[in-house]
């Protein structure tokens, strides 16, 4: 997760405004719908007016997903300003990837990525510190899969793309990428890791991750859980259904994240005494993209979310989007993806 102020609201809370724009009841009346527009609007407005400023992979979050519900060109240069950055790192990163000291130079910078102000920063930092040869995997498994999705439409594969997935063909991820600390420490970015391998046709592992989360969080130990663990959980689960969605493009089956949508119906109270804006507005998104727009789950999300809309959450980015743009599917995912 990154933040751009923390006074702003996160990019969870514009996507749960928006949602409200067209997809939600009107049991809150005028007024709140266009309460939830003004906010949607004020925080597009920020993004937009200080976009130039931002780290490039900040820009590209946002410009995506723009570019992609809207259609707007304007959008497209931070896309494909990053999709250079990404084929820039993933050649050097394989034409170096024997070489000991350029492993250590390279995952010295990627360490530094990890803020060490933070609960989680920390822990990331020290899993990383102490198994360099993954992280440098994921970085390298992170930029396939952005070429891969950023490329133009319907082109053959490049070399580069193939050796990026011949690298990764070779690496054990079922170790790694099932191990009970890594999914501890950075739960929400490893199902997108599993997602991106399934993407690229390298491994299927979604069933075998699904297990493997409910084994490190099982239900009958949240008692247990401090108001920041149960966080944790709550935001690792919105994300088995966020990737599924491919970030918003698609709706999910509810079927098969009816145990998802289960907890989170039976821990609803909880999840919103203890968790944040941010959360919150991904619980009610993954009700919304399994189509349980009448969940009564839903309805009491909506109205803790109306009161608290002035809140002091923060800004925020998802990871994974594509850079596709279907003007059919625009009116169903806009309110989503925004």
């Amino acid at each position: 997760m990154r933040y751009l102020h923390e006074r702003h609201t996160t990019f969870g809370t514009l996507a749960f405004c928006l949602t409200a724009m067209t997809m939600w009841q009107t049991a809150w009346g005028t007024l709140s719908h266009e309460r939830c527009h003004d906010v949607a609007t004020s925080v597009r407005t920020k993004y937009e007016s200080v976009l130039p400023s931002l780290e490039l992979e900040k820009q590209r979050h946002f410009a995506v997903r723009l570019y992609r519900m809207t259609g707007d060109t304007a959008y497209v240069g931070p896309v494909v300003a990053d999709f250079q950055r990404a084929v820039g790192e993933l050649r050097r990163d394989l034409n170096e990837k024997d070489d000991t000291k350029y492993i250590q130079r390279r995952t010295d910078e990627l360490l530094s990525d990890f803020s060490r102000k933070t609960r989680k920063g920390q822990q990331r930092w020290k899993l990383f510190k102490r198994d360099r040869t993954t992280l440098f995997a994921l970085a390298i498994l992170d930029n396939t899969k952005r070429i891969s999705e950023h490329r133009p439409a319907n082109a053959e594969p490049d070399s580069l793309l193939q050796m990026g997935i011949e690298y990764l063909q070779g690496i054990d991820w079922t170790s790694i990428l099932l191990d009970e600390p890594i999914i501890h420490a950075y739960s929400p970015q490893v199902v997108n890791y599993i997602y991106y391998l399934h993407d690229l046709g390298i491994a299927n592992l979604r069933p075998q991750y699904g297990d493997a989360f409910r084994r490190v969080f099982p239900d009958d130990r949240d008692v247990k859980l401090s108001k920041y663990e149960f966080r944790d959980k709550v935001y690792g689960l919105t994300h088995f259904i966020l990737a599924a969605s491919d970030y918003y493009q698609y709706r999910v089956d509810s079927t098969e994240f009816a145990w998802i949508l289960a907890y989170f119906a039976s821990h609803i109270d909880r999840i919103l005494i203890e968790t944040t804006s941010d959360i919150m507005a991904e619980v009610g998104i993954c009700f919304l993209l399994c189509r349980g727009n009448q969940h009564p789950a839903l309805a009491d999300a909506r109205i803790k979310f109306a009161n608290g809309l002035t809140g002091t959450a923060r800004c925020s980015y998802h990871h994974g989007a594509r850079m596709t743009w279907r003007k059919e599917n625009t009116a169903m995912f806009w309110p989503i993806c925004c």
